[in-house]
């Protein structure tokens, strides 16, 4: 659910109960509460009604008997709710995330507030949070991307699967489909999974299947995918599958297929037929287009 709106209803006592479970999870509740709390724990000045009243009636007599309204505590929860609103408000805005998407066959770049450049690869997110970025250079990623960090203080890139940290460098982290891998081609960068650590120098990569960690040397000077091509090096074919579908608009069906053998090979984003043709015919695979968007691939020898 989004955060914003949880805080909104929140605000507003309109939580249903799974909302306020989602709610009571935020990393910013005990804040929130706590200026809830201290909103309504203000209090105005002490004041005498009476006396100023008598006061009052002494310096203008009254001609007829007029109703007396007691407005204070009305104000006051007012009050209340404006202080807690104004203050959600400016928290809720300063710890805002940047959210940038590369859809399905689209890939995207973005400059973050220090000049570092990030393009992402197909299916794939990006965050950060600009207030404060001086001080926590700090982006989350979900998919692949490219990074050329600006000179600076540390920029960590947090994935499910480990946080990277370099201080500036040229470096590729993809994280998904069962698969994380960090490729540096400047400069050096460090990873952590856990208690592990692991240290790359420019020309080198590591790659992480089903917790098997491989570490080795690499030539390139840039990801594949800056070229409009998927390069691959000894992975289950069941993710080059996966890779495909992120990049073609199509849904696979996979017929008395080995989805463990490995792959070594490379396929182009912009011609699905070679595509297929590349992925299919050192496997010894077919494939046939069963209808708009659905592709079957099965055992055989490929025609």
């Amino acid at each position: 659910m989004e955060k914003d709106y949880l805080i909104e209803k929140w605000l507003a006592d309109g939580l249903k109960p799974e909302e306020r479970e989602a709610f009571e999870k935020l990393e910013d509740a005990a804040f929130l509460k706590e200026v809830a709390a201290s909103a309504r724990a203000f209090r105005a000045p002490e004041f005498d009604a009476k006396a100023h009243y008598a006061s009052f009636r002494s310096q203008h007599p009254a001609q007829t008997q007029a109703k007396v309204r007691k407005l204070w505590p009305n104000m006051l929860r007012i009050a209340s709710v404006l202080v807690i609103g104004l203050l959600v408000s400016v928290f809720v805005i300063r710890n805002r995330e940047t959210q940038v998407l590369a859809m399905e066959g689209e890939k995207t770049e973005v400059y973050l507030p220090d000049s570092s450049f990030v393009r992402l690869n197909t299916a794939s997110e990006l965050a950060y949070r600009k207030a404060g970025w001086e001080d926590r250079r700090e982006v989350r990623l979900e998919g692949e991307a490219y990074f050329k960090v600006a000179k600076g203080s540390r920029f960590d890139v947090m994935t499910p699967d480990g946080v990277v940290s370099v201080l500036g460098t040229q470096f590729n982290v993809r994280q998904r489909d069962g698969l994380f891998q960090v490729y540096c081609y400047e400069g050096r960068v460090g990873v952590r999974r856990g208690e592990a650590y692991y240290e790359l120098p420019a020309g080198q990569y590591l790659q992480v299947v089903e917790e098997t960690v491989t570490t080795g040397n690499h030539t390139a000077l840039e990801p594949a995918w800056n070229g409009n091509y998927s390069d691959f090096e000894r992975i289950p074919i069941l993710l080059v599958f996966q890779e495909l579908e992120n990049q073609y608009p199509i849904r696979l069906t996979l017929e008395d297929i080995d989805d463990t053998r490995l792959f070594t090979g490379s396929f182009p984003h912009d011609d699905l037929e070679e595509a297929l043709r590349a992925v299919t015919g050192p496997m010894g695979y077919q494939f046939r287009q069963a209808g708009a968007g659905e592709v079957i691939i099965s055992a055989g020898e490929y025609e």
